[in-house]
């Protein structure tokens, strides 16, 4: 009998924002492996990302979320539109006012239900935003032969970097703890993408009987087959690094520890400096200011998969900036790296990431028990003839051909 899913992902291509990443790729091979999947996303999801795979299988929701609480906003009417905004969003919800769920919840269920009706008796919610499974939680016990997953792209209750949980007042982040425990208790199965989020929530919550599993992000191998990328190398006269996806304004002070270093590169080993070019690629809110002082440092703003993975081919290593509270994190953009086979640089409080790096000798990890000089080191050992990265490593638990076959297991 053939298995159907509804999948509930507030973000998906087109647009090319990074939440929408994991389930078009695991939807994709589901769909492979003869899985029947409908694809429930908000109708705000702009963007140049092909999607020829989905178009039929997509149904879209309007969220209802406020247009300008949804940007940076970076003029006066633009400000005053977000704070007029912002304060629609406390007036008219008690729970997280920049979750972009959270005023969406009739026409949320009124599709799921209409789903459900229709056989899908897999339905799996891809959170943040996070309220999506607060809502979808409300109706588990009208469907008992329904199978309800959530997937924790990002830790919920605690999270320092985004979602604006810290910036909550004590009453809204109660009830934001009282919506997590409903989500882990009442749904059948708990996926995570880190271990580290697994066993925050298995031991926080010790009388849910949901099945908590953890599955990682991964890679499609088909993003790489462009016949093109196989001909791109590194520049030989250059040291070439690059940063690609989101930046996390929290992780903020490890650029300027890397700005740092570079002064002090400059100071005594000149000519590896000036050969030195790094590349920032996707959304960065951060003060360009911080390196004022090395013109090679340059941001590019968002750009194509396919330019990205031509800038990163060309690039001698690539970079990932860690938060503190999420330096486990095993990002689709550490996945594009080690597709690639592209040593990573990391700079984070140490912790998981670090650790599998210099254990799997695909990179170089840094925090501020480093100096510039092991830095320097690590930038001539990206060009040495002798750099053995990657040597032994088997990067197949986190090829999503193999990956997939996780949730089949999960599903009824």
């Amino acid at each position: 009998m053939q298995k159907r899913l509804l999948v509930i992902s507030y973000t998906f291509p087109p647009s090319n924002k990074v939440g929408g990443r994991r389930w078009s790729k695991f939807s994709k091979y589901l769909i492979k492996s003869n899985v029947d999947i409908r694809i429930l996303t908000s109708n705000d999801n702009s963007g140049d990302e092909i999607t020829t795979d989905f178009e039929n299988l997509k149904d879209q929701i309007d969220f209802n979320y406020p247009k300008y609480l949804g940007i940076n906003p970076s003029n006066i009417y633009e400000k005053f539109s977000y704070k007029l905004s912002l304060n629609y969003s406390k007036l008219v919800t008690n729970k997280n006012y920049y979750d972009k769920a959270v005023h969406g919840k009739k026409n949320l269920l009124k599709k799921v239900e209409y789903y459900i009706n229709l056989g899908y008796n897999n339905v799996l919610v891809s959170i943040a935003p996070f309220h999506l499974a607060t809502y979808i939680s409300e109706i588990i016990e009208k469907y008992p032969k329904v199978n309800f997953i959530v997937d924790f792209r990002d830790p919920w209750v605690g999270n320092r970097t985004s979602y604006g949980y810290y910036s909550l007042n004590e009453k809204r982040k109660s009830i934001e703890k009282k919506s997590e425990k409903q989500v882990v208790e009442r749904f059948n199965n708990v996926v995570s993408v880190s271990d580290s989020i697994t066993t925050v929530l298995k031991n926080k919550y010790p009388n849910s009987k949901a099945i908590f599993t953890t599955i990682p992000n991964g890679f499609d191998r088909d993003d790489y087959l462009n016949p093109e990328l196989g001909k791109i190398k590194p520049s030989s006269a250059k040291i070439r690094l690059v940063f690609s996806g989101t930046f996390y304004n929290s992780a903020e002070k490890y650029l300027t520890l890397l700005s740092e270093w570079l002064e002090e590169i400059k100071a005594y080993k000149i000519e590896i400096y000036e050969s030195l070019f790094i590349d920032f690629f996707g959304t960065i809110n951060i003060q360009n200011s911080i390196f004022n002082n090395h013109k090679k440092v340059n941001f590019h703003g968002l750009k194509s998969k396919d330019i990205l993975y031509k800038e990163i081919l060309k690039s001698d290593g690539c970079l990932l900036f860690l938060t503190d509270d999420i330096n486990y994190s095993f990002s689709s953009k550490f996945c594009d790296y080690i597709a690639l086979k592209k040593p990573i640089i990391v700079f984070s409080n140490n912790g998981l990431t670090s650790k599998y790096i210099d254990e799997n000798n695909i990179g170089h990890s840094f925090s501020f028990e480093n100096s510039s000089k092991i830095f320097l080191q690590a930038l001539m050992n990206l060009k040495s003839k002798s750099s053995k990265f990657y040597l032994n490593y088997n990067s197949k638990s986190f090829d999503l051909k193999f990956v997939t076959k996780d949730y089949l297991k999960i599903l009824i």
